[in-house]
C-alpha cells in the first residue's frame, strides 16, 4: 500500500514537471508568435509517449510473467497438497498396521509365556518322576505291585521327556517367529516415523510457498497498477499532443484531469 502511495506521489511529481516544462514552451510560443516551441512540445510528447508505451508494455511483461509464475506455484501447491495427502494416508495405513502387529506381539508374548509356564510344570513333573523310580528301583522287584510301579513311573518319564523335547523345540520355533515379528515391528514403526517427517516437511513447504504466492500476488497487483498508470498517461500524453495540434495551446484543466 505504501509502494502504491509512493507511485501515485511519483507520477504525479512527474506529470507536474513536465506540464510545466511544456508551459514555458508554449509561454514562448505565445510570446514569440511563432510555431518553433509548439513543435518542440511536440516533439517532447512524443518522447513521453514512446516512453509510456515502453513502460506500459514493460508492466504488461511483468504481469504475464508473474502471472505464468503464480500458475506454475499454485500447480507445484496442488502437487504438495496431493503428495501430503498420500503421505498421511500411508501413516494412517502404517499406524494401523503397527497396531496390528503390536497386538499380534502381545498375543504372541502370552502364548509364549503359557508355553514356558507348561515346560516348567511338565519339567516339574518329569523330575518328580524320575525321583519316584530312583525310589522304586530299590524295592520294585520284592513284589508285583512295585515293579509294575515302576514300569508306570518309566512310562510316565519317557512320555514327559518327549512332550518336553516337542515343547522345547515348539519354543526355539516361536523365538525365530518372534524375532521376525519385532523386525516387522521396527521397520513399520520406523516407516511410520519417516511418512511422518515426509509430512511435516510437505506441510512446512507449503506454508513457504503460500508465503511466495502472496508475495507474488502482490507484485502481479503492484504491476497492474503500473500498467494502468502508464496507459493512463500514454492516452494524456496523446490527448495533450492532439490539443497542441488543433488549438496550439493547453487548457488548464490537464494538472487535474492527470493523476494517476
Amino acid at each position: 500500500m505504501e509502494q502504491s502511495r509512493g507511485e501515485s506521489a511519483n507520477f504525479g511529481r512527474l506529470i507536474e514537471q513536465r506540464l510545466a516544462e511544456l508551459n514555458l514552451y508554449l509561454q514562448d510560443a505565445r510570446n514569440d508568435a511563432g510555431a518553433f516551441e509548439i513543435d518542440i512540445a511536440k516533439i517532447k510528447l512524443d518522447i513521453w509517449m514512446k516512453e509510456a508505451k515502453t513502460k506500459k508494455e514493460l508492466a504488461e511483461h511483468e504481469v504475464a510473467a508473474y502471472g505464468a509464475l503464480k500458475s506454475d506455484l499454485l500447480d507445484s501447491e496442488s502437487q504438495l497438497y496431493d503428495k501430503m495427502e498420500t503421505g498421511e494416508k500411508a501413516s494412517g495405513e502404517l499406524s494401523a498396521r503397527l497396531a496390528q502387529l503390536s497386538s499380534r506381539l502381545t498375543s504372541f508374548e502370552k502364548e509364549t509365556n503359557d508355553l514356558n509356564t507348561e515346560i516348567q510344570s511338565l519339567q516339574n513333573q518329569y523330575n518328580e518322576a524320575r525321583k519316584k523310580r530312583e525310589k522304586a528301583s530299590t524295592w520294585y522287584y520284592m513284589i508285583i505291585p512295585g515293579y509294575n510301579l515302576y514300569l508306570a513311573l518309566d512310562a510316565e518319564i519317557n512320555a514327559s521327556a518327549e512332550r518336553l523335547q516337542t515343547l522345547k523345540r515348539r519354543l526355539e520355533n516361536r523365538e525365530h517367529t518372534r524375532q521376525a515379528l519385532l523386525d516387522e515391528v521396527r521397520q513399520t514403526r520406523q516407516a511410520f516415523l519417516n511418512s511422518q517427517d515426509e509430512s511435516s516437511k510437505y506441510a512446512s513447504a507449503i506454508a513457504e510457498l503460500k508465503k511466495t504466492l502472496l508475495e507474488i500476488t502482490d507484485k502481479i497487483s503492484e504491476s497492474k497498477k503500473s500498467l494502468v498508470a502508464w496507459n493512463e498517461l500514454y492516452i494524456q500524453y496523446g490527448t495533450m499532443k492532439q490539443e497542441l495540434e488543433i488549438n496550439g495551446t493547453l487548457p488548464p484543466c490537464f494538472l487535474k484531469q492527470i493523476t494517476i
